[in-house]
C-alpha cells in the first residue's frame, strides 16, 4: 500500500532540480518549494504563486545560514516555511519539498515545517514529492520514519 510519498534521490549536482522543474511544467496543481540555481545562485521558488526570491548571499550578515561553501538568508527559509505550511492544509495534487538535507537534519533549514506536514500527512489529500540526495537518503528516511516512502530516480514515470 502506498502512503503517498515519494523521495526523488540522485547524486548531488545530478539535474534533479531541472528534472523537477520540468516535471511540474506538466502539472497542475502543484505547491511547495523548488531550489533552482539562477546563474550560479541559489533561489527558493514558490511552486504555486511562481514567486522567487534570493536564498544564497555573498556575504554572511545577522540571521545568515552558513551551510558548506553556501551561505543562505535565514529570513528566505522563514519564508519559505511558511509556503510550506500553507501548501499543506491546500488541496493541491503534488506538495514538493526540494530539498530535505542537512540543515532539515539538524532542525533547520524547513523545519519544523517538514516534520509537521509528515506527522499530519493523512490531513493533506494529495501527494508529497520529497527531494533528497543519495548521500542523505538513509539519514532521511531514518530520521523521518519514511520506510513505506516510494524511492525514485526518475521522474518521468511519476504521475
Amino acid at each position: 500500500m502506498s502512503t503517498g510519498i515519494y523521495i526523488f534521490s540522485r547524486p548531488v549536482r545530478s539535474g534533479k532540480t531541472t528534472e523537477l522543474a520540468k516535471w511540474l511544467e506538466d502539472r497542475g496543481n502543484t505547491s511547495g518549494v523548488l531550489m533552482p540555481d539562477i546563474g550560479d545562485i541559489r533561489y527558493l521558488r514558490d511552486i504555486a504563486a511562481g514567486d522567487s526570491r534570493r536564498l544564497e548571499l555573498e556575504t554572511e550578515t545577522p540571521g545568515a545560514i552558513r551551510v558548506g561553501r553556501f551561505i543562505f538568508d535565514g529570513e528566505i527559509f522563514t519564508w519559505g516555511r511558511d509556503i510550506l505550511q500553507k501548501a499543506a492544509t491546500g488541496n493541491s495534487s503534488w506538495l514538493v519539498i526540494d530539498e530535505i538535507g542537512k540543515l532539515e537534519l539538524e532542525g533547520a533549514g524547513f523545519e519544523p515545517a517538514v516534520s509537521e506536514i509528515l506527522l499530519k500527512r493523512n490531513d493533506f489529500p494529495g501527494r508529497l514529492l520529497l527531494v533528497v540526495r543519495d548521500s542523505l537518503l538513509s539519514a532521511v528516511i531514518n530520521h523521518y520514519t519514511l520506510n513505506e516512502a516510494v524511492i525514485v530516480h526518475h521522474l518521468k514515470n511519476l504521475r
